[in-house]
């Protein structure tokens, strides 16, 4: 009796000795996983039915993992299509990933047709743009194209061509002006030209006047002086 009680203390020895040494391996590889080692793998032929299930559950989980890690690297390549399998309803991790997968492709999808209206709303505003280039300021820009920043920009490209308008308005009558002052300039010059040319004349008259009286000044004075001459002529 006391040979087998010391034969079973001395398996119960080893198999104490074995499992503590089969669950430093497991400790070993958990905690490769911890810190994010999907390469390991655990043993599942220790001689030992709790450590092989141990193995086998360890291995399924890293399993798990990899799937896990491979949806992940799928999505980052841009495949927002990859599948990710959930284990069962209390799977949170797996849950969680797959909610926000959905998320993403929402807001992906969400994002392309904003971008879609907004490319199709500045060709719009291109379009305006262009026509107001080419001087055609009776076009207007959308305001109400249920996008805020469209909106936004609708209404400042219609107060720009506002004040367009506005400018043309004040260029024109400036342009008017300066119109009738030149038309006022050209009447007063051809008055001045008028004026000179009058004067001209009345000074040509004026010379020629001066001319006659001179020359009937010295036919007087020649007359005179051939009257004295007689006179004292006359007196001898």
């Amino acid at each position: 009796m006391v040979e087998n009680l010391k034969h079973n203390l001395d398996e119960l020895h080893t198999n104490a000795m074995n499992l503590a040494l089969g669950m430093s391996d497991y400790f070993i590889i958990i905690s490769e996983l911890a810190v994010g080692n999907l390469d390991v793998k655990a043993s599942e032929e220790m001689g030992d039915d709790l450590l092989n299930q141990l193995g086998k559950v360890t291995n399924g989980m890293i399993s798990e993992f990899q799937k896990l890690s491979e949806c992940i690297e799928e999505v980052k390549s841009g495949n927002m299509d990859a599948k990710v399998h959930v284990r069962s309803d209390k799977d949170s991790l797996g849950i969680g990933f797959q909610h926000m997968l959905d998320h993403l492709r929402e807001t992906s999808e969400e994002l392309h047709t904003s971008s879609m209206n907004l490319a199709m709303g500045l060709t719009d505003y291109f379009m305006v743009l262009q026509q107001v280039t080419e001087g055609d300021l009776t076009v207007n820009a959308n305001e109400d194209t249920g996008d805020d920043l469209l909106n936004q920009l609708g209404k400042g490209t219609n107060r720009m061509i506002a004040s367009l308008k506005d400018l043309t308005v004040k260029v024109r009558e400036q342009a008017n002006l300066l119109a009738s002052s030149a038309n006022s300039m050209a009447s007063v010059t051809k008055q001045s030209t008028r004026a000179l040319s009058e004067l001209s004349t009345a000074i040509s008259l004026i010379s020629s006047a001066a001319t006659s009286v001179a020359d009937n000044s010295r036919g007087v004075s020649v007359a005179s002086q051939a009257a004295n001459e007689s006179t004292q002529k006359g007196t001898e």
